[in-house]
């Protein structure tokens, strides 16, 4: 399902810092910025949600190195319908349209396989690397694991679900940059991006490239991770111009094996 409300909301200047999401966890009965949290489902894997978001986190913040900080809430609702996920972000549509503020919501009415191990990829029997040149050299646009097996076998991976929800906070999807920058129906890459010359596609508000971490729709027994075309949107949607040095991603058998006022968006995954 994929719903977009809007609503304008009153809000504070952003201070710059190096990219900082200051990720949250609200507990059953706190406050997710306007909506109550419930209990965590009962879960495989024998991790948890802030484990994960801290390290879907982690891996955006080394990867762009600019000063921007974004606090996030976040925590489990079913408020969101048929959505796995959904995020909220604050944005300033009369500064320079960047993220300040978000919420993301993680629907506990769905089968989730909460790695306790997200360095690893052990539950998954087959790791797929693709690469392809979009017009500025070949670059890596998908790390995808399939074929799930023991905990994580026909489950929703939690931690794809939060790499992706973060990755709209850097307003992929969602807000007046993305609305400018993909009104020729793609994402121009320009210098000193590094890969300047490439036109991402995109559709659904996502990154149209399907084993891309940032594609709409997440599929059970499988997980995808950061790539180097996720990275490129966000830099040139947001106009950053430092990167950073993405942290390794985890081997798998076989291979190493949002004064100003504010907009209010939501989105959905699923």
């Amino acid at each position: 399902m994929h719903r977009i409300f809007t609503m304008v909301a009153l809000a504070l200047s952003a201070l710059a810092h190096p990219i900082d999401l200051n990720t949250v966890y609200v507990p059953e009965g706190g406050d997710i910025r306007g909506v109550v949290a419930q209990a965590p489902p009962t879960m495989t894997g024998g991790g948890n949600l802030t484990t994960l978001v801290n390290h879907a986190a982690a891996s955006w913040e080394s990867a762009i190195a600019d000063n921007w900080t974004i606090e996030i809430k976040y925590g489990w609702s079913n408020s969101i319908g048929g959505a796995l996920a959904q995020y909220y972000g604050w944005f300033m549509p009369f500064g320079d349209g960047r993220h300040f503020m978000g919420r993301i919501l993680f629907n506990p009415d769905f089968p989730w396989f909460a790695d306790n191990t997200p360095d690893a990829g052990e539950e998954y029997g087959n790791y797929v690397e693709s690469h392809q040149d979009l017009g500025g050299g070949e670059m890596n646009v998908g790390k995808r694991y399939t074929s799930a097996g023991g905990a994580a076998a026909g489950r929703y991976d939690l931690l794809t679900a939060a790499i992706h929800e973060l990755g709209h906070s850097f307003s992929i999807g969602i807000g007046p940059l993305w609305t400018s920058e993909v009104s020729d129906g793609d994402i121009d890459v320009v210098s000193p991006r590094r890969r300047a010359g490439s036109r991402i596609p995109v559709g659904n508000d996502h990154l149209a490239l399907e084993n891309s971490v940032m594609y709409f729709g997440q599929a059970t027994g499988e997980r995808r991770l950061l790539t180097e075309v996720d990275i490129e949107a966000a830099m040139e949607i947001n106009e950053h111009r430092e990167y950073g040095e993405p942290v390794p991603e985890p081997a798998t058998i076989g291979v190493l094996s949002l004064g100003l006022f504010a907009l209010l968006r939501r989105r959905n995954v699923s």
